[in-house]
C-alpha cells in the first residue's frame, strides 16, 4: 500500500455487532484510545441502529459508527458495505469480529478489493453449533469456507475459539487475547480503601446473556447465604436479560444482597475496592476480559470447567468448579476462598504479558501493515 509512507493514515474497518461493553468491544476501545491514531484511522461497522454505549467516546476520538443493512438482508449488506467503503474510505484493511457471519464480510472485502482481510474469533460455539439443523449447517460450512479462501489473517483469542471458527487446523491462526489497559488498574492500587469488617462481596462482570450463566449465580448466591448471611453480590454489567434477572431476584427474596449496577466506567476501582472473590460460571467462552481485569484487581476467582485455561495468567488465584456441579457445591468453593490483593510482582508480570493491551496494539499494527504478506491471499 504506496500511502504508508505518506502522511495519509491505515484506514481499518472493524465489523461488530454493536459498541456497547461486552469483552470484545471494551477490548476495541481500549485499542482505539491506545493506538497511534495519526497512523492508523478505525472505523466500526455496527450491526444494529441504536446507540452504543462508546458511540459517543468514539467520534470524539475522531472515528465513525457506521450501521450496516441487517445481515439478514445479504443483498442489502453488501450494497451498504460498499457504499460506506466508497464514502469513508477505502478502506486499507476490515477487521471482523462477528464469527461465522465474518465469512460473508470477506467475500464482500476481496470484491471491494481492500487488501487486508482480518478474521478475529472471540468465542468458542462449538456446543451451540453442534446442535445445529441441516440449513444452519449448510451456512456455518459455507462461512468457513469463503473465510479459508478470502481472510488473509486470522486472529482468535483462545485454541478453543480458533477452533470454534477455523477448525482442527490452527497451524495458520495467531492467538491474539483480548488486552486490558493496565492503568486504570495501576491507580486503584494505588489508592486502594480499607474494606469494612464482616462484610464479603461477590462480584461478576459480563453482560447479561445467556451463556454468563446468571440465573444459575443467583441460585449460587442463595447457598452463599446459608453459609454467609451478610454476603453481597454486585452484577456489574447490562444486557437483554437484565429485567428478568432483577424480578428473579426480588421473587426469590435476593434483592437486599444483589445489586444490578449496570454498565460502568469504573470497572476498575469496583473490583479492587468493593469485591472480595469474583464468580465467572461461564457455559462457554473464548477468553473472557473480564477474567484478566479480575485478576488484575488481585482477585481469587472461581469460574467453570468450560473457561480455556489459557485465561489462568495466575493459576493459584483460579478455583475452576464443575459446570455441572450443584449451586451448594459453588457455595461452598466461594465461601472456602482466601481473600488476596496483586503484589508489584505480579502486576509487573502482567504488564509483560500478552494480556496488556500495549500487546494488542503492537500485534494488529503489525498485521494491518502486512501488505500482501496475508496468509491466504
Amino acid at each position: 500500500m504506496s500511502h504508508l509512507n505518506g502522511p495519509a493514515p491505515v484506514k481499518i474497518l472493524h465489523v461488530v455487532g454493536m459498541m456497547n461493553r461486552g469483552g470484545a468491544e471494551t477490548w476495541l476501545m481500549n485499542v482505539l484510545r491506545n493506538i497511534d491514531r495519526s497512523i492508523y484511522h478505525m472505523d466500526f461497522l455496527v450491526h444494529n441502529e441504536r446507540t452504543g454505549a462508546f458511540d459517543d467516546e468514539i467520534e470524539r476520538l475522531g472515528s465513525r459508527v457506521v450501521y450496516c443493512a441487517p445481515q439478514s438482508h445479504p443483498a442489502a449488506y453488501a450494497q451498504e458495505l460498499r457504499r460506506i467503503n466508497r464514502l469513508y474510505g477505502p478502506y486499507d484493511v476490515i477487521h471482523s469480529h462477528v464469527h461465522h457471519f465474518s465469512g460473508y464480510a470477506m467475500v464482500l472485502a476481496k470484491v471491494l478489493n481492500i487488501p487486508i482481510r482480518i478474521v478475529h474469533s472471540l468465542t468458542d460455539t462449538r456446543l451451540v453449533d453442534s446442535s445445529a439443523g441441516p440449513l444452519r449447517k449448510m451456512y456455518l460450512q459455507a462461512m468457513s469456507k469463503s473465510i479459508d479462501w478470502f481472510a488473509t489473517h486470522k486472529f482468535a483469542v483462545s485454541t478453543e475459539s480458533a477452533c470454534a471458527l477455523y477448525g482442527a487446523d490452527s497451524s495458520q491462526v495467531q492467538i491474539l487475547p483480548c488486552g486490558i489497559d493496565l492503568e486504570p488498574f495501576k491507580v486503584a492500587l494505588e489508592k486502594i480503601r480499607p474494606k469494612p469488617e464482616h462484610r464479603f462481596v461477590i462480584g461478576h462482570v459480563g453482560r447479561m446473556v445467556p451463556e454468563k450463566n446468571h440465573d444459575f449465580m443467583l441460585k449460587i448466591m442463595k447457598c452463599v447465604l446459608l453459609e454467609q448471611p451478610n454476603a453481597k453480590m454486585l452484577f456489574i454489567g447490562d444486557g437483554p436479560l437484565r429485567s428478568e434477572l432483577e424480578t428473579k431476584a426480588t421473587q426469590t427474596g435476593l434483592n437486599q444482597n444483589v445489586a444490578f449496577l449496570g454498565d460502568r466506567f469504573d470497572v476498575a476501582d469496583l473490583l479492587v475496592n468493593e469485591i472480595d472473590v469474583f464468580l465467572f460460571p461461564s457455559l462457554w467462552e473464548g477468553l473472557p476480559l473480564a477474567l484478566i481485569e479480575a485478576q488484575a484487581a488481585g482477585l481469587n476467582c472461581v469460574i467453570s470447567d468450560s473457561v480455556t485455561k489459557e485465561v489462568d495468567v495466575f493459576p493459584d488465584r483460579i478455583i475452576r468448579v464443575a459446570i455441572q456441579s450443584d449451586p451448594s457445591h459453588w457455595a461452598d468453593c466461594i465461601c472456602r476462598t482466601k481473600l488476596s490483593t496483586l503484589s508489584t510482582s505480579r502486576f509487573d508480570q502482567l504488564a509483560g504479558s500478552p494480556y496488556n493491551i500495549d500487546y494488542s496494539v503492537d500485534v494488529m499494527t503489525k498485521a494491518y501493515c502486512d501488505g500482501d504478506k496475508g496468509i491466504t491471499d
